[in-house]
């Protein structure tokens, strides 16, 4: 399924189901526009892989009522903005989601708006996992990083300015033989976010605070590889 209006102002309203049985990885939604928003509001089934590519400085949003992930894996990738307001589950098995290429520097900029319940891990390989004040994904563990490739830079992002984004997923900076800066940024100017998810270090891992907010971190912090938080 492809959007090719590169002004973006497109959109699909009938559901989406990836058919069990296809192997190939290469079930694809491409949105190629660089500027604009692209609107995907059906339901979306995966009983097979599928992968969601936005080109950069242009947005897909995702506003479907479902989002069920079963026993198979989302992928997000490209440079641009892909936002998902409807609760991202699995009816059965323990769905996953992955954000940018193992080893690939760069990669989008994805934001969850709702409190998603799918119980597979999260992996953010390169580029941007945000959650909004009521975003949550808290089934889920969350893998942060790539294991390999030269300066391939991840992050968390806790997005509302005003605050009031909790985040209870436990957070593992996972290890690599290459480079690249793992990153939680609290980016509200007011109020307070919260992180009560244990922290698992694999890996040093950098925590910003934008400047007239608050993030109350109440998380353990678990080091078995001599990993620093900063």
């Amino acid at each position: 399924l492809q959007f090719t209006n590169l002004s973006g102002g497109q959109s699909f309203s009938s559901v989406i189901n990836t058919v069990s049985g296809n192997t190939s990885n290469a079930l694809l939604i491409d949105s190629l526009n660089t500027s604009g928003t692209n609107t995907i509001s059906g339901n979306l089934a995966l009983d097979s892989a599928l992968r969601i590519n936005q080109a950069a400085s242009g947005t897909t949003s995702i506003t479907n009522a479902t989002l069920d992930l079963k026993a198979q894996t989302l992928t997000r990738t490209g440079g641009g903005n892909i936002g998902i307001t409807g609760v991202i589950g699995n009816s059965i098995g323990s769905g996953q989601l992955v954000v940018g290429v193992d080893g690939t520097a760069g990669g989008p900029s994805v934001t969850l708006s709702n409190a998603n319940t799918y119980s597979g891990d999260t992996y953010v390989r390169a580029g941007a996992l945000g959650f909004t004040s009521a975003g949550s994904a808290a089934n889920s563990t969350i893998r942060l990083g790539s294991t390999t490739g030269s300066s391939v830079d991840a992050s968390i992002n806790l997005t509302t300015t005003t605050g009031g984004t909790t985040i209870s997923s436990l957070l593992n900076p996972v290890g690599t033989s290459g480079s690249g800066t793992l990153s939680l940024n609290s980016q509200n100017t007011s109020g307070t976010n919260t992180y009560t998810g244990l922290i698992a270090l694999d890996r040093d891992l950098t925590v910003t605070q934008a400047v007239g907010g608050t993030l109350d971190r109440k998380s353990t912090r678990l080091n078995s590889s001599h990993a620093n938080i900063s």
